[in-house]
């Protein structure tokens, strides 16, 4: 419960710089005076223990990425760039605009995405500490194997780095949207970040995003570096009970007085011990507000005099002199608090100047009438982290505290341990149209976000309509295929991965069994997202075998299709090396007989187009036969082909798919 207490005397001079001079105006870290033209000792305090237990296009289009984020796979250059940030609005032009949150995202080739989410205070060289990192390891990303692929994320409560801005501020005035114009430097740490299949550590070699960064406006948006006791500025008929007015003194050089305090914190569990510093050479004696920023803190605290210490190291004793002040609660994200009551008393304690040699008065405004409040209401719980919460006990006077279980944490919801049902972070599609967001407990999902007009939810993700394509290969495993089975089944098990946003299903022709000649009458593979091992699976156990029956599939797949897309119409590939070989078996009109195959080729196809709106793609594979029935399916398939595509080998074949989805304006890596 150790805390420390810093604090500045100042005199009456107004001060020499004009506003917006104080750069880092959240940096408690070494000691910040604060002043308002008062003629007072102003007070800048870090209290860590009391506790009871723009343009239009601003942040979209002008914004550039450079620099290399370092994996254990290899390193990544990213091509594209968004960002959020959020600053806070204040009538106190000295907190107006500092910068309290940044989000961004970077993506390479449309995949490899890395999410970083900074928050808190900038320190003085404007670095604020990232919270959360999210990195989407797909096949858009360098040097990774399949086997790795997976979604990582930091561990919660573990800095993962800091960020970097080139200024600490929007320069926009109490703006509800601001333009942020410079540069955000990321630098990661390297810590272990988890998924599925191991852990990864990302480092960061000169990561900049830089251009005109939107930012949100937001009044309640936490700045301040930890708990604080600050003076309320009163000059400023703006103000309001609890700004600070933030500039920056003419504080005369010279080594600081030091003063020893003793905070008594009847309900913490120890007593804190808190240290003033004043430069010597100025009077004191305004009198002050004392408030403590320390959430949840409400009653009240002891403040007693103990000793000074001198420029020579000399120990000054004092006589002890009690007074009561009260810790006000502060919102999650901090902000202006209001006192309940306070008025003015009399000196506290007095002072002696050492290097005046003069008596000067200390006087505190607070309300020393006020009851201490009741502690907590029994039965509430409140989370100490993820691994434990407090419940208040019957009297309302003490908390009991309670650890989770492994496997459980601390919920958001109800304060209490709850078991975790998710990775922190991760996404996961409520509907269509909806998604939503892991807890940081990961004890439940967040708050249900609509995807935007013209985008689907897809692997917890807002997709583009035309990345969610739907896709059936229809295969021809006659016994033919025999020699290229390995080549095919390479191509298309490749073609899949590289295409993980959309969804892919397949049929054979002909079917097992009978004389070879049977047309699908079921699923090979049902259509899904992200199939890879499913069709890797198929293709180990299955075979080339029988005739090919194209003319009986091509007539099957009007009442087999419908029902495997989800809004009933999608897109087939049809992969054959041959021409029908089932068709009209008793025929002896070879002509006759290709007459008729072609005319029921071309009305089956028609028949999925134009009735189910199904569009049909032909690839012929060292193709053997008549090239008029694979022309004929591909007049006629809706895609404005007027041919197939041939392919010789796996390179070719890869080609053609690849081609396909070009059409298609598949988003695929």
């Amino acid at each position: 419960m150790n805390t420390r207490l810093i604090a500045s005397a100042m005199g009456q001079k107004p001060p020499r710089f004009p506003p917006r001079t104080y750069a880092s105006h959240s940096s408690y870290s070494s000691y910040l005076s604060y002043s308002s033209y008062l003629p007072s000792l102003i007070l800048a305090l870090t209290l860590l223990s009391c506790s009871g237990g723009g343009g239009a296009t601003c942040g979209k289009a002008d914004l550039s990425a450079t620099g290399t984020l370092v994996t254990p796979f290899g390193p990544v250059e990213f091509d594209s760039a968004t960002a959020d940030l959020v600053h806070r609005r204040d009538v106190d032009e000295w907190e107006d605009g500092i910068i309290a949150v940044v989000s961004l995202r970077l993506t390479a080739k449309g995949g490899c995405r890395l999410d970083v989410d900074a928050e808190g205070c900038l320190d003085d060289s404007n670095r604020m500490v990232i919270r959360s990192v999210r990195w989407e390891a797909d096949s858009a990303c360098p040097g990774l194997s399949q086997d790795k692929e997976g979604t990582y994320v930091s561990q919660p409560g573990e800095a993962a780095g800091t960020i970097a801005l080139s200024a600490s501020r929007v320069p926009q005035a109490d703006a509800e949207v601001g333009c942020f114009e410079g540069t955000v430097e990321l630098n990661l740490a390297g810590k272990p970040m988890l998924s599925g299949v191991g852990e990864a550590g990302l480092t960061s070699d000169v990561l900049v995003v830089s251009g005109r960064f939107l930012s949100k406006g937001d009044r309640y948006a936490k700045i301040d570096c930890g708990a604080v006791i600050q003076d309320d500025s009163t000059s400023s008929p703006d103000a309001r009970s609890g700004d600070v007015a933030e500039v920056v003194p003419d504080v005369p050089a010279g080594p600081p007085v030091q003063v020893d305090l003793t905070i008594a914190c009847p309900k913490c569990a120890s007593d804190a011990a808190v240290r003033l510093q004043a430069s010597p050479g100025w009077e004191l004696g305004q009198p002050q507000m004392l408030k403590v920023f320390q959430p949840p803190v409400v009653f009240p605290i002891q403040v007693v005099l103990k000793e000074m210490v001198d420029n020579q190291g000399k120990v000054v004793k004092f006589p002890e002199g009690p007074a009561t002040f009260r810790c006000f609660q502060d919102t999650l994200w901090g902000g202006s608090m209001a006192p309940e009551k306070g008025e003015p008393v009399s000196p506290l304690v007095t002072v002696p100047d050492l290097a005046a040699g003069q008596i000067s008065k200390v006087e505190l405004l607070m309300d020393p009438d006020v009851e201490p409040p009741v502690e907590c209401t029994p039965g509430q719980t409140v989370c100490l982290s993820f691994k434990a919460f407090q419940e208040c006990v019957e009297t309302g006077d003490d908390w009991t505290t309670t650890n989770c279980d492994e496997g459980t944490a601390c919920a958001e919801s109800s304060a209490k341990c709850e078991p975790v049902v998710c990775s922190p972070s991760a996404e996961t599609c409520i509907d269509s149209s909806h998604h939503a967001q892991c807890l940081p407990s990961g004890t439940g999902w967040g708050e249900s976000v609509e995807c935007s007009p013209g985008y689907f939810c897809i692997n917890g993700s807002c997709m583009k309509e035309e990345c969610l394509a739907e896709v059936v290969f229809v295969v021809d495993t006659s016994s033919s295929m025999f020699l290229h089975w390995e080549t095919v089944a390479a191509s298309i098990q490749k073609f899949v991965a590289m295409s993980p946003m959309a969804s892919f299903g397949m049929l054979q022709f002909p079917k097992y069994g009978g004389n070879g000649c049977l047309a699908p009458g079921g699923t090979a593979i049902p259509l899904e997202s992200s199939p890879a091992a499913a069709f890797a699976d198929w293709f180990a156990k299955n075979n080339p075998f029988g005739l090919t029956p194209l003319v009986a599939t091509m007539q099957a797949l009007p009442a087999l299709l419908p029902g495997l897309f989800t809004s009933g119409k999608g897109t087939v590939i049809l992969l054959s090396d041959g021409a029908d070989t089932c068709a009209y078996p008793l025929m002896t009109d070879l002509d006759q007989r290709e007459a008729l195959i072609v005319a029921d080729l071309e009305k089956a196809t028609q028949a999925l187009w134009n009735d189910k709106g199904i569009k049909t793609y032909v690839v012929a594979y060292n193709y053997e036969g008549n090239p008029e029935q694979l022309v004929t399916i591909a007049k006629n398939g809706g895609t404005g082909k007027t041919t197939y595509t041939a392919a010789g080998n796996e390179q070719e074949l890869m080609s053609a798919l690849v081609s396909i989805a070009q059409d298609l304006k598949l988003c695929f890596e």
